[in-house]
């Protein structure tokens, strides 16, 4: 919500005076940690702030955002086991699973976005035309604006001199950061 009122998450923690006018009567009583600014970084900002564009001030909104980034992981993962001609029903292990229920379509957790965005990275991994390796970086970059731990998965897709992967990730992550120059990046998003 600060973002659509052109506020940084990073510098404003919820306590603050100044944003007693956007509190409401459904979030704020059920917020948890508000003498803190955020520490999700960009690209989970940027879905919250599309969440709420969408449906404002809304809990459900960001479910059914996590909801389609889960349902779409789920796709991305029938799609690589039939790249590497593996049996399709092993995709039932994965939505049987209830910690995704839990975590994504009940509790709102932005993994569901950097799950999906690292599938991406690894689909478009396996590809063989011109621009895949800059394209790897780009997703990899985007599943690492949503949470920072997809950036491990650089060192299993990286090959030797692979700067195109690199030029991607890093062009990708600096563009992610950028906005947030201008508005203030205080802790700067480190979750």
């Amino acid at each position: 919500q600060l973002l659509a009122h052109g506020l940084s998450p990073y510098t404003h923690t919820p306590l603050d005076p100044a944003l007693a006018p956007l509190r409401d009567t459904h979030i704020w009583p059920n917020l948890r940690f508000r003498t803190v600014p955020t520490l999700y970084p960009p690209g989970a900002q940027a879905l919250y702030l599309l969440a709420h564009l969408v449906a404002p001030l809304n809990i459900y909104g960001i479910k059914a955002a996590m909801v389609v980034c889960d349902a779409l992981s789920g796709l991305l993962t029938l799609a690589l086991l039939r790249r590497h001609s593996l049996d399709l029903r092993r995709v039932i292990l994965y939505w049987w699973a209830p910690i995704p229920i839990v975590e994504f379509a009940y509790s709102a957790h932005v993994d569901a976005a950097a799950i999906l965005w690292t599938l991406a990275a690894l689909l478009v991994n396996g590809q063989r035309w011109r621009g895949t390796r800059f394209l790897t970086g780009v997703l990899l970059g985007l599943a690492t604006l949503t949470k920072l731990y997809p950036l491990l998965f650089v060192v299993a897709l990286i090959r030797r001199r692979d700067y195109s992967l690199l030029a991607g990730l890093l062009l990708t992550v600096a563009l992610g950061y950028a906005p947030f120059v201008a508005l203030g990046l205080g802790g700067g998003g480190i979750a």
